[in-house]
């Protein structure tokens, strides 16, 4: 690659990311790859993993009501751009959305994000 080209692709890396920081969350992009781009970072043996999920039935890809049906990861998180690009650039910024009694998202959030597939109607689990 010519230093020519280096520079223009590295100006255009640099004026994404910027672009990028200055998207609100609500206008994001989901990522295609779904958990494979959070287990790159998030997988086995990893600092933060979160390979526990798949043994739960939230990672299911044949129930249509499962969260790894759709968006995946990002079905309770939100959309991860935004945490990807930081981290690649070594900046600790949180996905959309966090759980846990640490977590930054206000607890109602929390709540809200679980509830809408977990509302119990006569009992717990997900609305089919």
């Amino acid at each position: 690659m010519s230093e020519k080209s280096f520079k223009r692709s590295r100006n255009l890396l640099v004026f994404t990311a910027l672009v990028i920081m200055a998207v609100p969350l609500e206008s994001q992009e989901y990522t295609s790859l779904g958990a494979d781009s959070c287990l790159s970072c998030h997988g086995e043996g990893s600092p933060k993993p979160a390979t526990a999920i798949f043994q739960t039935l939230h990672a299911s890809r044949t129930d249509p009501a499962a969260p790894f049906s759709n968006l995946q990861c990002e079905t309770c998180h939100g959309p991860g751009e935004d945490h990807v690009f930081a981290q690649q650039r070594g900046n600790n910024v949180l996905p959309a959305r966090t759980f846990g009694i640490k977590a930054e998202t206000p607890v109602a959030e929390q709540n809200k994000t679980c509830l809408a597939c977990h509302e119990t109607r006569g009992g717990a689990g997900l609305v089919r």
